[in-house]
């Protein structure tokens, strides 16, 4: 089955937490950013959805950091432009582990300070994949105001196709693994009286619903997911 990218800006499955535009301070576990240890990271969603800003220090007794993970809705290719500020000790870093895999790392802060750089990575649905901005480490001038700043924009990647009808009664579609979908229906796209007919998952990122009930002659169908 086909899929398709398309410019997401942080929407759809790769939604950034929270939705609201504002710049927000992380320290732990918070949605789809995480910080370790002491270190408090900053995330700016005011340009949201077509830019994202992460900042954490450069500085710390233990190297650690900032990350924003998320999981690959399809196969294909997650595409951007960012623009990096690292100073002092660390690296700015993209991310992506398969499923079961160990993680890998290029570093996305090798060209010229402030100018942006486009990259292209290949991923496959279910893949975790995200930006991670490691503090460093500098025990001996901890206070130092260096920052580690990465400004991400025209983020594209791939969305699962619009769902197939296989029979008469048999939705498909490409999603990930694992994850549970919620089908719904209507009987008018106008509307907003979409009804909940159950759920579909799969241990494989081919996902089916078997629809039980005929109903009306013409019907529409969505697979939404949390």
């Amino acid at each position: 089955m086909a899929t398709t990218s398309a410019i997401v800006a942080f929407e759809g499955p790769y939604s950034l937490t929270p939705a609201l535009p504002g710049i927000y301070q992380v320290g732990g576990s918070y949605g789809n950013w995480w910080t370790a240890f002491l270190i408090l990271g900053t995330v700016n969603t005011s340009n949201a959805p077509a830019r994202l800003v992460l900042e954490v220090p450069a500085h710390s007794l233990i190297a650690n950091g900032l990350e924003f993970q998320t999981r690959a809705a399809a196969n294909g290719t997650v595409s951007f432009d960012c623009t990096t500020v690292s100073s002092g000790p660390g690296a700015i870093k993209w991310m992506r582990q398969p499923t079961g895999a160990n993680p890998t790392f290029v570093p996305l802060d090798s060209g010229p300070v402030g100018v942006p750089s486009h990259f292209d990575f290949p991923v496959q649905a279910g893949d975790s994949f995200g930006f991670i901005l490691d503090s460093g480490s500098d025990a001996i001038n901890p206070g130092d105001p260096w920052m580690h700043t990465l400004t991400v924009e025209n983020f594209i990647a791939p969305v699962p196709p619009i769902l197939t009808m296989q029979s008469p009664t048999i939705l498909r579609w490409q999603g990930v693994s694992n994850l549970v979908y919620t089908i719904q229906t209507t009987t008018n796209l106008a509307g907003t009286n979409w009804i909940t007919i159950g759920t579909a998952s799969s241990p494989i990122t081919e996902i089916s619903f078997t629809n039980q009930d005929g109903g009306a002659l013409q019907r529409f169908f969505r697979a939404i997911c949390p």
